[in-house]
């Protein structure tokens, strides 16, 4: 999966969450210009991320994901959440 995340300080982790657990850390920092076009009074440049859900560790049925994006401050927050359907 692969998104975007900004603050106004400084993103320092993004995070998957499953079921309200975290699965595991996100590759953050690559370029996303079509952000930067979208803000161009915050230009942000490297937000973009992407991670690999291994749904192997997941029983099939619904789940929920989550990302939960924190800033240098340790400031926090949480996307809503998207109910997926794992079927190994």
């Amino acid at each position: 999966m692969s998104g975007w995340a900004f603050d106004d300080v400084m993103v320092s982790k993004v995070e998957i969450m499953i079921d309200g657990v975290v699965d595991g850390a996100a590759d953050y920092g690559q370029p996303r210009p079509d952000v930067a076009q979208a803000y161009p009074n915050f230009s942000p440049v490297n937000v973009g991320f992407t991670y690999s859900f291994t749904t192997i560790k997941f029983s099939n049925g619904p789940h929920v994901l989550t990302i939960r994006s924190t800033d240098t401050s340790n400031n926090f927050a949480l996307s809503p959440g998207v109910m997926v359907t794992v079927a190994n």
